[in-house]
């Protein structure tokens, strides 16, 4: 008796789950979604506000690395307590999370690493509701494009100079 109540304790778990599980995938198929992938973008918390990055920054900076950025450096100013993380929106279309950096005299820094020419094209923060600073980016930094290095190279001569034997110059 003991083992069949414990054997459909045990169905009756299994049953819970998977309803569960399915619950699940169906709230994220109803979930409005871009290119294919669940609406997860954080909520607004009490009291604030999403701010979005100032387009002129970016504009202003879309010139500087015509060679390639290797990170790229944004700012939120005049907050009492920097945001622990903003989303990044990135010229292949990708979005990430940029975690606070440092964050000094009412300044919070983020820094966006950057490959394969990518720039930044966006990013949004959530703030307190009476905030008025303002979000910027603040500059790129240049780099070398990120290429694999050259599998050829050419070996260095044989032929060398030997050194002078004597540092004094010969007396006249």
């Amino acid at each position: 008796m003991v083992v069949s109540r414990t054997r459909a304790s045990l169905i009756a778990a299994g049953s819970a789950v998977a309803a569960g599980a399915l619950a699940l995938a169906v709230s994220f198929a109803a979930a409005p979604a871009a290119a294919g992938v669940p609406n997860l973008a954080p909520a607004a918390p009490p009291g604030s506000m999403e701010v979005s990055l100032k387009q002129a920054s970016l504009d202003d900076h879309s010139q500087d690395c015509p060679d390639g950025a290797t990170s790229a450096h944004i700012v939120l100013n005049q907050i009492a307590a920097g945001p622990g993380s903003i989303q990044v929106k990135l010229s292949d279309g990708s979005t990430v999370t940029v975690f606070l950096a440092k964050f000094v005299g009412r300044v919070a820094h983020y820094d966006v690493p950057l490959s394969g020419g990518l720039s930044v094209t966006g990013a949004t923060a959530f703030v307190p509701a009476n905030w008025t600073g303002q979000f910027v980016l603040s500059h790129y930094v240049c780099g070398p494009p990120t290429t694999p290095p050259s599998s050829s190279s050419t070996p260095p001569s044989s032929s060398s100079v030997p050194p002078s034997s004597s540092s004094v110059p010969p007396s006249p």
